[in-house]
């Protein structure tokens, strides 16, 4: 394993954990795959549990199948790919936008449930890391105004 990777990983290791220290995230914990890829796993919003998946190989994180049951082509699947769309663009007038020139942010709907994924340009897994975890945050913020249901029915958020 070259130095860049190790330091990466130690890098998003020393972030999460730090965020957890903070109370940030709970229940974090650190698991090592055979594929030379490692799984962080806690709870943040809406307590629910998040995977992210740090490929070194492609310099790549991945918020693995972060929303459940979204049917491929429905209007929430369209709605949210337009959400990502709209932050990963250049020039985007969106509220908090990626810096394109830094990351790559792509959707993905694999068997009715999305993933985010981030690649870092230059290899900066700061930049990566702290515009995933930004962009996460605003799509639950999205959904939580617009799609509330959905998170009634999928994290069981009460209904008041």
């Amino acid at each position: 394993m070259t130095k860049n990777r190790l330091n990466n990983s130690d890098f998003i290791r020393a972030r999460l954990t730090g965020l957890a220290e903070r109370g940030i995230v709970t229940a974090f914990r650190e698991v090592a795959t055979g594929k030379n890829n490692t799984h962080f796993i806690f709870r943040w919003l809406l307590n629910g549990e998040f995977v992210l998946v740090f490929n070194p190989t492609k310099q790549q994180l991945c918020l693995h199948n972060l929303l459940p049951r979204i049917p491929y082509r429905s209007l929430l699947d369209s709605d949210l790919r337009q959400f990502i769309r709209e932050k990963a663009q250049p020039g985007s007038h969106a509220v908090r936008p990626v810096n394109s020139e830094l990351v790559k942010l792509c959707y993905r709907n694999r068997q009715q449930s999305v993933s985010l994924l981030i690649s870092a340009r230059h290899g900066d897994m700061n930049d990566a890391l702290t515009a995933l975890l930004k962009v996460t945050n605003d799509l639950f913020a999205f959904l939580g105004l617009y799609y509330v249901d959905y998170l009634y029915q999928c994290f069981d958020l009460p209904q008041e």
